[in-house]
C-alpha cells in the first residue's frame, strides 16, 4: 500500500525575506502524477479579492493559474521530472513575510493509508514556513 512521506518531522522551514524555499512532499512510491489533480494551499488564509485560494493548482499536465492567488503565480513551481516519480515538492521563490504560515498539498483520488491521508486522499499537511 502506498503512503506519503511526512515532511521532516514537521520541523518548520525557516527563511529570510527574498529566499527561495522548498516545501517537500512525495509519495513513497514513484507513481507518475503528471495526469493527476493536485493542489497546494496555505492554511488559515482567506482567498484573494477575487476568491482565488490556491498557492498552486495542477490538472492533467497543466498549471491552472486562473485559480491561483496572484501573489504566488510567478513564484511557485513543481519539478516536472519529480511529478513523474511521485514528487510534488513545491518551490516558492523570493518569499515574503506574507508567505509565512502552514501549507498543505492534497491529491484527491489516491487510495492511500497514512496519518495525513483520509478517505482515499493524500496530502502533506501542516508544513510550516517561518520568515524572519
Amino acid at each position: 500500500m502506498e503512503s506519503a512521506s511526512p515532511p521532516l518531522l514537521n520541523k518548520p522551514i525557516i527563511a529570510a525575506p527574498g529566499d527561495d524555499v522548498i516545501l517537500p512532499c512525495r509519495l513513497d512510491s514513484e507513481e507518475d502524477l503528471q495526469d493527476h489533480f493536485l493542489e497546494w494551499i496555505k492554511l488559515e488564509m482567506d482567498p484573494d479579492p477575487i476568491k482565488r485560494r490556491f498557492v498552486y493548482l495542477y490538472l492533467n499536465r497543466k498549471i491552472m493559474t486562473r485559480f491561483m492567488m496572484e501573489t504566488f503565480i510567478q513564484r511557485v513551481s513543481l519539478n516536472p521530472d519529480g511529478l513523474k516519480r511521485g514528487d510534488v515538492t513545491l518551490k516558492i521563490r523570493n518569499v515574503t513575510l506574507q508567505d509565512e504560515g502552514k501549507y498543505r498539498c492534497y491529491i484527491p483520488g489516491k487510495n492511500l493509508s497514512t496519518p495525513e491521508g483520509d478517505g482515499g486522499q493524500i496530502y502533506c499537511s501542516n508544513m510550516e514556513l517561518w520568515i524572519f
